[in-house]
């Protein structure tokens, strides 16, 4: 049993497991550290600022790496890699300077015209924490699509455990929002210089991009960017709609239901960073009754695997988010529990947009987080007219990811053979079989 436990952790499935569970667990650490010590109002701009920063890197990550995990897995030798490593850090550094700048920009004239001084603090420390967060975001990637898993936990664990201990300093002596944002400035630093240490990053390739792969990135990954900005700007735009209509102490309470249920879905994430590779390598080599068994398989264990852990946040909503951010956000277990609902439906919705990306479609996984979005922002605007309770922003997103789902469906299947009845199949044919694999007897 031991012996298998051992084989266990060391699957690719269980290190990408660990290595989002790790960022995951420290992030939630530090985030009800913040809460305790923070008030109310320099929570709301801390959220903020991490939602805007976030849908930044969702914009870097989209055009570079989905492209780059396709293009590395469809490349027959390591020169060939090499010229598409070179074009991305091109790309990525380019978009790097450019989105930040024009972010920080934002934040500078929100604070000329409001005198704001936490809208300074967001504008002098964003471009700096964007340039010295690439490094790292790019060895992630290009280790994505080598499935090295296990360096991608140190990459993590630098990053988060660094942050951490400034989180520490803050919670005890409190100097405020300012310096919160130096720390992660310089948790940032640790892992840039790790993976330029050990070359994790491939900067060295740097100068072998060229003009053609500069467009072959670029043509997949606009549409690429589009819908992964699409994604982040879907579960950000309740931020941005509660911060103006409601304030930063509302989008405090929102945020702290959105961390929890953030931890909730590792799981989801590590087996889409596992299958994506995977998926991509058997559809380029033209394994198509292979590629689509798999995205049946996977999407369909994933929405195993999560539906009892959805169940237990429904019923301890209340305890859960105590024990995060304290007694003053017990009104947050009811967005909680909304949450819990939605994040048993997003299996199928991430599995649909990953394959509509490998079967070279990005353009309709655009759409379908077009789709996604109208339905998120018109709900949640319709709702606070009637009502100013987070809990039914948090019941839209349920709407909006059903939206998601029938339309991703629908989308593959104008391409592909997949049916919702093989993917409870085959999935549920997975989980019984890992179950006798890694849990049942020696013998």
């Amino acid at each position: 049993m031991i012996g298998r436990f051992k084989k266990l952790l060391r699957t690719n499935k269980s290190l990408s497991l660990i290595s989002s569970g790790t960022a995951a667990i420290l992030g939630l650490i530090t985030f009800g550290l913040l809460a305790r010590s923070f008030s109310m109002s320099e929570l709301g701009y801390w959220g903020f600022f991490m939602t805007v920063y976030t849908l930044f890197d969702m914009l870097r990550a989209g055009l570079i790496s989905n492209a780059l995990i396709k293009r590395i897995n469809e490349c027959d030798t390591e020169e060939d890699a090499a010229v598409v490593i070179g074009s991305g850090w091109k790309l990525s550094l380019l978009i790097t300077i450019i989105g930040s700048a024009a972010i920080a920009l934002t934040f500078y004239i929100i604070y000329y015209f409001t005198q704001d001084e936490s809208y300074r603090y967001l504008f002098q420390w964003f471009v700096p924490i964007a340039l010295l967060s690439l490094p790292h975001s790019m060895a992630v990637w290009i280790l994505n699509a080598y499935v090295r898993f296990d360096r991608i936990v140190w990459i993590r664990f630098f990053l988060q455990g660094s942050f951490l201990l400034g989180v520490v300093y803050q919670f005890y002596l409190q100097p405020g929002l300012n310096f919160i944002l130096i720390c992660y400035l310089l948790s940032n630093l640790l892992p840039a210089l790790l993976v330029m240490v050990t070359g994790w990053s491939k900067l060295r390739y740097f100068h072998r991009g060229n003009r053609d792969m500069d467009r072959s990135l670029l043509n997949f990954g606009k549409f690429s960017m589009a819908s992964m900005v699409g994604s982040n700007f879907l579960r950000s735009s309740d931020t941005f709609i509660i911060m103006s209509i409601l304030g930063p102490g509302a989008n405090a309470v929102y945020s702290v239901a959105e961390r929890l249920i953030g931890l909730f879905d590792i799981p989801l994430r590590a087996f889409v960073a596992i299958a994506f590779p995977q998926l991509a390598k058997k559809y380029a080599v033209g394994w198509k009754q292979e590629f689509e068994h798999d995205l049946e398989k996977d999407s369909g264990f994933s929405t195993l695997l999560l539906l009892p852990i959805s169940i237990l946040v429904f019923i301890f909503a209340e305890p859960l988010v105590i024990a995060l951010g304290g007694e003053e956000y017990q009104s947050s277990a009811d967005v909680l529990r909304m949450f819990a609902i939605y994040t048993a439906l997003t299996p199928l919705d991430r599995f649909t947009g990953i394959a509509l990306d490998v079967i070279n479609r990005p353009d309709l996984n655009f759409y379908k987080v077009v789709l996604m979005l109208t339905a998120n922002v018109v709900g949640d605007i319709l709702v606070l007219q009637f009502s100013e309770k987070l809990v039914w922003v948090a019941f839209i997103s349920i709407i909006t990811f059903g939206t998601g789902i029938l339309f991703g469906f629908l989308f593959l299947r104008q391409h592909i053979s997949i049916h919702l009845r093989n993917v409870v199949q085959k999935g549920g044919y997975e989980f019984v079989r890992l179950v006798k694999k890694y849990v049942g007897n020696s013998n």
